[in-house]
């Protein structure tokens, strides 16, 4: 019965993707704008209800065949060869093979875990917790961050007899896990998907309104301990659950739940590799730094040089005998192809549906305008960024991070608005959905962990924290983001 259902979804999102095919152009949005639109929707139907790397691969395909491009091949270098996606890929195999498979982050989670100030005091814990889970995310992905931090908090609840279905508490210790992992996946702009989000909006705002990665990067640190902490309050003076065996949690529990053999050689290599990889991305973009002779070095290559530069490193230096990256091992686990032709399909999707020349643009701003007109700022904002959230519950969050980059910034320069922080506030409160299993690939993954909670028990907090984060992202990210774009 379930591989009917998904046969079935699958014909009706190639239908969708096909039916553009057949009809005319369409007021002023072209006959290849019209393909172009219904190949979008047919992929965001298919990426939320189906998935797989499938999807991508024929959506590519036929925007190929759309017109939009002189040839098939074209479409494909256009979508494979972009520059984010090259280091997309680079990213996934230094960090998300190379770091995950050398376990070094566990020793950092570890090291925060079993401080003392932590013993005791259940909500700083907590906060604690969701640092971890968002600091995993951010630097390796969201799925390593909640394996290892819902190990870590059972481990934790079981030492002091916290039990699911007994104490409220368990299901908000896992939850600040979900949220941390989620809002933190899209952190590390240059691990290529903050990148491709940027790129998608640059490429449709044009050069006058830009967005810094490092601005993006810093915005979203601020925005995610924010929104953490108003998980916390909301667990602590609405939901009110019973702390008091989350007192009896020492240091040594803690070591328990997280006990680990010795460092190596090799994962302390890691850790000084990462903490040096932000090092050279960040400081030639910071003022006249990028001047000086090492730094105007690193400014030149970019970010795609110093992973190759690292990647070259780790694969030629040994220890023990063994490279401290095997390329080939690295590629086959940290390559995630479903999320890698996600962001490559997004990416050629979204620059041409910003093309003004099919005619879409014109469209979405002659439909927003009479909705948006005359409204305060505030009111507009607040608008975009609910509907931006409610959308993501039902399509894989990156896919529509990407996707409404065209309709914002039509929607913000028809009513003379600076795109630029209301993209970042969207770039980030996509990541935040997690009403339904549809939301994201981590979303999918933590609603079928029934052993942990029910899907109810997730959604008694995903949903108010969800609303809480629109109005954060209105009165506090808006303010903050009209700062991190350089306005």
């Amino acid at each position: 019965m379930k591989d009917n259902k998904k046969t079935m979804y699958t014909l009706i999102g190639m239908a969708i993707m096909l039916f553009g095919f057949v009809l005319p152009a369409m007021g002023p949005v072209t006959q290849v704008g019209i393909r172009i639109v219904f190949i979008f929707v047919g992929t965001l139907f298919l990426w939320s209800v189906v998935g797989g790397p499938w999807v991508s691969l024929l959506a590519i395909a036929l925007f190929g065949l759309s017109g939009y491009t002189e040839t098939f091949t074209a479409a494909f270098s256009a979508a494979i060869g972009d520059e984010s996606i090259v280091l997309t890929m680079l990213a996934f195999i230094l960090f998300g093979g190379g770091l995950t498979a050398s376990q070094s982050m566990q020793y950092v989670t570890r090291y925060i875990l079993t401080r003392k100030y932590i013993a005791g005091k259940p909500y700083i814990m907590m906060a604690t917790i969701g640092i971890c889970a968002y600091m995993l995310a951010f630097i390796v992905n969201q799925m390593v961050s909640v394996l290892i931090m819902f190990a870590v908090v059972a481990g934790m609840c079981k030492t002091v007899e916290v039990e699911h279905g007994k104490d409220k508490i368990w299901i908000y210790m896992f939850g600040i896990v979900f949220l941390g992992a989620g809002i933190g996946q899209p952190g590390f702009v240059y691990k290529g998907m903050g990148l491709s989000m940027i790129r998608v909006f640059t490429s449709i705002a044009g050069e006058a309104y830009t967005i810094s990665p490092n601005g993006y990067m810093l915005y979203n640190m601020i925005m995610s301990l924010l929104l953490m902490a108003a998980f916390l309050i909301m667990v602590k003076f609405i939901f009110r659950p019973d702390v008091r065996k989350l007192k009896n949690i020492t240091v040594e529990s803690m070591e328990k739940a997280s006990d680990l053999p010795p460092i190596s050689k090799s994962q302390k290599c890691y850790l000084w590799m990462t903490l040096l990889f932000l090092v050279m991305a960040i400081l030639p973009t910071i003022g006249n730094l990028g001047t000086l002779p090492v730094l105007s070095l690193l400014k030149k290559v970019g970010v795609l040089g110093i992973l190759v530069f690292w990647i070259v490193t780790f694969a030629v230096v040994k220890i023990e005998g063994q490279p401290l990256l095997n390329i080939q091992k690295a590629a086959g686990t940290g390559i995630v192809w479903n999320v890698l032709l996600m962001v490559a399909a997004g990416l050629l999707l979204g620059n041409a549906i910003g093309n003004t020349d099919l005619g879409i643009i014109i469209a979405i701003k002659n439909f927003l305008t009479p909705v948006l007109a005359g409204k305060p700022t505030l009111v507009i904002v607040f608008i975009i960024y609910l509907a931006a959230l409610l959308i993501t519950n039902f399509a894989v969050n990156v896919a529509m991070a990407i996707a409404l980059m065209p309709v914002i910034v039509a929607c913000s320069t028809q009513l003379g608005l600076n795109p630029a922080p209301i993209a970042l506030g969207v770039m980030m409160i996509c990541f935040v959905a997690m009403m339904t299993p549809a939301a994201s690939p981590l979303a999918a993954f933590c609603y079928g962990e029934e052993k942990y909670y029910t899907s109810q028990e997730i959604r008694s907090y995903a949903v108010p924290i969800s609303f809480i984060a629109v109005l954060l992202f209105t009165f506090i990210g808006y303010p903050l983001a009209m700062i991190m774009a350089g306005i």
